[in-house]
């Protein structure tokens, strides 16, 4: 999606943007709180280099005021030399009125809310973050730039280093279980390889902050996605609503819960056409001979070419692999629903029937 995030340099160096598409459209959302002249509540889109995700994630967490109504932008630019960011940030409206403009030189570690604090006090008065080290917090912000790219080998390997450099690190690891789970849900490592750690790393995160919402966020995610305890993974993920209520990751999430739940449509699936449905069940074996393809891969081929028993034991196999989407699979209106077997399997997962 972007460039790579920026590495530390041995020489001061100007720093680019670091912002994505996705982080302006993340950011466009975000509300906040100032002093006057500042017009309470209002919209803001970040175009800050390095720290635009985590100052978007603070400012979040401020509360809604219905009467928002101005759009703001804050913009700017950073230097770094050794372990300290010196930024020069504006906060201006967008139609050119600028409200102010400041110069914030810190550590790495302590930036995001020093900048976060300038526009909404509050977020600072309510911070809990543990400070981690300069260096686990650079490899956390390299995890962010990843995983915003979609790139989530990587940013579980940068949550990795980062829970690595500082064990205290509440919110990198619930990151690392994030990403953990995006990365099975991509289809190309098995579930029960990455995810019985991505629980270690929630209920650690956990252990640490427990008002953080990505803690709860995290550990929802694996209750839902991995061990099927749809009631735990309820409870995580109202927490984590209630602590951060506007955050659209968890609105997001709670959301796949319901379709579990069969209380809201499940995620698409993509079917293949009949004729390359038979030609990669015929290649499935081949495959996974090869590479690690997810089994339901292979039972929504199976359920497309109308092949009732490789459809099951396709199903089986997503089964013992504990494949994430598999909870949603079985609602597809493609797959035999009055069929004994997959009740049977809709019964194993303690799904609700349908009615």
């Amino acid at each position: 999606m972007s460039p790579q995030p920026a590495r530390v340099a041995p020489a001061r160096r100007k720093w680019p943007y670091y912002c994505t598409a996705l982080t302006l459209a993340a950011a466009a959302g975000a509300f906040l709180w100032s002093r006057a002249p500042v017009p309470a509540f209002q919209k803001i889109v970040v175009r800050l280099p390095l720290v635009g995700d985590e100052i978007v994630a603070a400012l979040d967490r401020e509360p809604p005021d219905p009467a928002a109504r101005v759009n703001a932008v804050l913009e700017g630019t950073a230097d770094r030399q050794g372990d300290r960011v010196r930024v020069v940030a504006e906060l201006r409206r967008e139609d050119g009125h600028r409200y102010w403009t400041r110069t914030f030189d810190r550590p790495l570690n302590e930036i995001v809310l020093e900048v976060a604090a300038a526009v909404a006090p509050g977020v600072r008065k309510r911070a809990t973050r543990h400070k981690a080290s300069v260096v686990a917090y650079e490899r956390y912000l390299d995890g962010r730039g990843h995983f915003a790219r979609n790139d989530f080998a990587n940013a579980l390997e940068s949550f990795d280093a980062a829970t690595a450099s500082d064990g205290d690190f509440a919110l990198a690891f619930a990151w690392q279980a994030i990403a953990a789970e995006q990365l099975a849900e991509q289809g190309s490592r098995r579930p029960n390889e990455l995810l019985p750690g991505a629980r270690d790393a929630a209920e650690r995160a956990l252990a640490l902050d427990s008002a953080l919402p990505e803690a709860h966020l995290a550990l929802g995610i694996v209750k839902l996605q991995y061990d099927w305890d749809w009631d735990q993974a309820r409870s995580e993920l109202e927490r984590a609503r209630a602590l951060s209520p506007r955050d659209a990751r968890v609105a997001w999430w709670y959301r796949r819960w319901q379709a579990a739940m069969n209380q809201a449509p499940a995620p698409p699936l993509d079917v293949p056409d009949a004729d390359s449905a038979r030609h990669l069940l015929a290649e499935a074996d081949d495959l996974r001979s090869q590479k690690y393809v997810t089994p339901v891969t292979f039972a929504l081929a199976a359920a497309a070419a109308h092949d009732t028993e490789s459809l099951f034991r396709w199903l089986d196999a997503a089964y013992d692999e504990r494949c994430v989407q598999l909870p949603y699979l079985l609602r597809n209106p493609a797959l035999p629903q009055s069929d004994p077997r997959l009740l049977e399997l809709i019964r194993r997962l303690k799904l609700p029937t349908v009615q």
